[in-house]
């Protein structure tokens, strides 16, 4: 069956691994991904309604009933509760709020990345902190007693940047000083 392709609602690029496979967890894993975090006023029902009708198609209702009290039933769009770095202690970058949901979408392909005009641009310009949507298709499977939907990516459409998330420039970590004149330490 032809996957069917429809575009997400409009979201923040938080994790962007869109040039090569993010392996910071998994040292074999292949694909390339981004993570779109969504404003806890954004309309998700249409999303929402695309995800269980795929899951409906691929498992019925006593199977999903007895995986998800297994806790075997995995589901791309998560609660955007607020995720601490366990090593810092810190808030991640983009979860400041706990509010909304976020949603990681993969590809084994580089995506098609396009401006608000629909005109191509370079996959730099989809950087964490933008604004924008993604061309995605949904993927139900139910294989060896865990069952949920996987979300491909096909393209990105950059609407707007904004300031860099999990991004530090390092001349903000200078002071401004005044300095009379240089004289050689020689």
């Amino acid at each position: 069956m032809a996957l069917k392709t429809f575009v997400s609602p409009l979201g923040r690029f938080i994790w962007v691994h869109l040039r090569e496979p993010n392996t910071q967890f998994d040292a074999s894993n292949d694909k390339l991904e981004l993570t779109l975090i969504f404003d806890s006023s954004e309309d998700l029902s249409q999303l929402r309604a695309q995800i269980e009708n795929e899951l409906a198609r691929t498992v019925s209702a006593d199977v999903r009933s007895r995986l998800e009290k297994e806790k075997k039933l995995f589901l791309p769009l998560k609660p955007n509760t607020k995720q601490v770095n366990i090593e810092t202690g810190e808030i991640r970058e983009g979860f400041e709020d706990g509010g909304g949901f976020y949603l990681t979408v993969r590809t084994k392909n580089v995506p098609i990345v396009v401006d608000a005009a629909k005109k191509p641009i370079g996959i730099e310009a989809a950087q964490p902190g933008c604004w924008g949507k993604a061309a995605i298709s949904l993927h139900g499977y139910h294989k060896a007693g865990r069952a949920g939907v996987s979300v491909w990516l096909s393209a990105v459409q950059v609407l707007q940047q904004d300031e860099p998330l999990g991004s530090v420039d390092p001349s903000s970590l200078f002071q401004v000083e005044s300095v009379g004149a240089v004289v050689a330490p020689f």
